[in-house]
Order: structure tokens, then sequence, then C-alpha cells
């Protein structure tokens, strides 16, 4: 198994600090495609761009993306 170099989680619910597992996803990057900048932006901005169509008050209260970088 490659050792991790980032990760990131998305996830959103009605209840604030409460994640709705059906708006929970992530995304992690490992040492090997650390190397290809086209990985690292594809995933960072699948990442982001999640976080941004959740941003809708009909569907979740909060949404909150966290990035560890290893």
């Amino acid at each position: 198994m490659e050792p991790l170099k980032l990760a990131i989680e998305v996830q959103a619910g009605i209840i604030p600090g409460e994640p709705m597992s059906e708006f929970t996803k992530a995304w992690h990057l490992t040492s090997e495609e650390y190397d290809d900048p086209d990985t690292y932006f594809a995933k960072a901005g699948a990442a982001n761009l999640y976080a941004l169509t959740l941003q809708n008050p009909s569907r979740v209260n909060w949404v909150r993306l966290e990035w560890v970088w290893t």
C-alpha cells in the first residue's frame, strides 16, 4: 500500500456537526501520485466542485471540506 500524501474529505448535513453519510465523500493522493500534478488538480478540483454543489440551502445547512497534507 502506497503512503498517503493528501486526504480531502467533504461532509455536509442538516444539523451542524452531524454529517449525513449520503453527502460524505473522500479523495486521497498517494506518494506515487504526488509526482503527477494533473492527478492532484483532478482530485482537489473534484472535491472542491463537490463541496460547491452541496452549498444549496434547500438540501443541507452546512458543508465542510477538510484538506490534510501529510
